[in-house]
């Protein structure tokens, strides 16, 4: 029996040591990889520190199992964390306790944080809040995942976006869900406008009724409003609305610089004022347009020339992406990258 424990043994070191290897090469912690530790003593002497760049929990697992992974102290932060994506994770505040302590401890720069199912345990989001109110490190993006919204929520989610020292510039409402008197309350809360760092919005794949939509468009086309970057998401957005805030956007005045519009159904009237907005010189020097249905030909007719620094084009079909490029190219664009049959970038070389 003695060579069957060994070539086990053997077996679980093989992937402790492909695991860490992946891990080093990668930067990227996914918690589906993580082996059974049992035999990882041997794998930390004389070892050096693997730098993570994301930890992404894309399977639920035990918050002890967790806390092994941090003792084992062969992980480090550089400066700055890309993601921390708590995704299939059923989080408690015990697994928060572990994982937010040892990012506090190295007083990390964390670009996006995925709060998934977080606000669904109590206990959990308390937890989430006072660290966010007292933490060293900074977030500069949050994607609120799956909630339903309520007063309580609306204010901490208001507070949170108050903290200045945690530079919040990107808010996006991920799965979350609003009625009308939600919205209302948040934007008189000031939600949308606490934050001197908030410039970036994305509606993920929120529930909002299209009165609720109205507004948060009306507050973010506003001139009043510092909000520059905005993306749909794939929630559709009421035509009247979009109309009104590409209008908004085609004024000289507008600070919008990023626009961002995926899945969309748009009218011949929006039509029209997207190739407005692109032929337009406004402050506005991004915009993409992904796999939205409208009719091509007239959005190349609204297109006089070209006005829009840069554009990313994504559709169904390759045939669809070649009428618009040839359009465009005929328009004042040159190709910066053909990324596949249906995906590209132009660039505006017009220089006059």
């Amino acid at each position: 029996m003695q060579p069957s424990i060994i070539k086990t043994t053997n077996r679980e070191e093989k992937k402790i040591e492909a695991w860490l290897n992946g891990i080093d090469q990668t930067g990227y912690m996914r918690t589906s990889a993580i082996p059974d530790l049992a035999a990882m003593a041997t794998h930390t002497e004389n070892r050096a520190h693997i730098l993570l760049d994301a930890i992404d929990f894309n399977e639920h697992i035990c918050p002890k199992v967790f806390r092994k992974v941090i003792d084992l102290s062969l992980f480090k932060i550089d400066s700055s964390l890309a993601m921390l994506d708590f995704g299939m994770q059923r989080v408690d505040s015990h697994l928060l306790e572990h994982v937010l302590t040892w990012l506090d401890q190295q007083q990390v720069c964390i670009k996006q944080l995925n709060l998934a199912t977080v606000a669904q345990c109590e206990t959990a989001w308390r937890y989430l809040m006072r660290w966010l109110q007292q933490t060293r490190c900074e977030v500069h993006g949050i994607a609120l995942g799956r909630m339903n919204m309520s007063m309580p929520l609306l204010r901490d989610m208001t507070q949170m976006l108050k903290h200045d020292h945690l530079k919040l510039s990107r808010f996006d409402f991920g799965a979350s869900q609003w009625d009308f008197q939600s919205v209302k309350a948040f934007l008189w809360m000031g939600g949308l406008s606490c934050s001197p760092n908030l410039i970036r919005i994305a509606m993920g794949d929120a529930h909002l009724c299209a009165d609720g939509l109205r507004l948060f468009l009306e507050h973010i086309g506003s001139n009043n409003s510092r909000i520059n970057i905005f993306s749909s998401g794939v929630v559709e957005l009421p035509a009247p609305a979009l109309e009104r805030l590409l209008e908004r956007m085609i004024a000289k005045e507008s600070k919008m610089a990023s626009l961002v519009l995926s899945n969309q159904s748009l009218d011949d009237k929006t039509v029209m004022l997207l190739g407005r907005l692109i032929a337009s010189e406004t402050n506005l020097s991004h915009l993409a347009l992904m796999n939205c249905w409208y009719d091509h030909s007239q959005l190349l007719d609204a297109i006089e020339c070209a006005g829009v620094k840069n554009l990313y084009l994504e559709t169904v079909t390759a045939g669809q992406i070649q009428i618009l490029t040839d359009g465009l190219l005929s328009r004042g664009y040159t190709v910066e990258r053909q990324i596949n049959r249906h995906r590209i970038k132009l660039k505006r070389v017009r220089t006059d």
